[in-house]
């Protein structure tokens, strides 16, 4: 497995989740030239994007299942998922606009 730097070791966040945000590509090397820079940025405004109406689509299937008098647990530990991945590109995306406004 890939060795975290220490700027990316973040102690409220459990290692599964660095893990992924390190498989994921969400962390960036911070030498990388203004148009990289701004490739990244566009993919990460897209995954953002996806995020939301991914939220969206398990927020409904949730409220389905609850409305069918289903049992919702997955359903409710899939939107949590959900968020928590949504909290890792957002991340990526303001720290991505930053440095391209450093720059």
């Amino acid at each position: 497995m890939a060795k975290v730097r220490p700027e990316w070791q973040l102690k409220a966040v459990p290692p599964a989740i660095i893990t992924t945000a390190l498989l994921m590509g969400l962390c960036y090397d911070r030498r990388m030239d203004r148009k990289t820079i701004a490739g990244q940025l566009a993919l990460a405004e897209r995954h953002v994007a996806e995020g939301r109406r991914h939220i969206e689509m398990q927020r409904n299937i949730v409220a389905g299942r609850e409305r069918d008098g289903h049992d919702t647990a997955l359903a409710r530990r899939l939107l949590a998922t959900l968020q928590d991945t949504q909290a890792l590109h957002i991340g990526d995306r303001d720290r991505l606009r930053r440095e391209l406004d450093r720059r």
